[in-house]
């Protein structure tokens, strides 16, 4: 009862009574400080930039980036693309002389599991990049 009292009494003005009403007399004042304060503490350069740092975090983490660059590596359409570039490589005259030394499957075996495997060392580089 007494709260319910109290609480009214801070919105309604009761003529007499010192201090009824104190709510409505000064809604702008009250405001403009929860705003302020609000700005301040949450909206503030390091706050920000810690959430934001922690949120960037947590959503990198959850899309798996490491496997999910695993598995277009190993899709056809990019073994395709990359047989592709290694042909278009050996096709150049640098790649006739490497030709010459070293067997083009071979350098398509090697290339491949490299570019899965590459997943692990872009991963951080993304980290970093935000």
């Amino acid at each position: 009862m007494t709260n319910w009292l109290a609480i009214r009494m801070m919105f309604d003005k009761i003529p007499f009574l010192i201090g009824s009403g104190i709510l409505l007399n000064n809604f702008a004042e009250i405001r403009d400080n929860v705003k302020k304060t609000t700005m301040e503490t949450y909206f503030d350069a390091g706050h920000l930039s810690h959430y934001v740092t922690q949120k960037t975090e947590i959503v990198l983490n959850s899309l798996q980036l490491e496997e999910s660059i695993r598995e277009v590596v190993r899709s056809p359409a990019v073994q395709a693309l990359i047989a592709d570039k290694i042909d278009e490589v050996f096709s150049t005259k640098e790649g006739l002389l490497l030709g010459l030394v070293v067997n083009r499957n071979k350098v398509k075996e090697a290339v491949i599991p490299s570019m899965e495997n590459a997943g692990s060392d872009i991963v951080p580089l993304v980290f970093s990049a935000y």
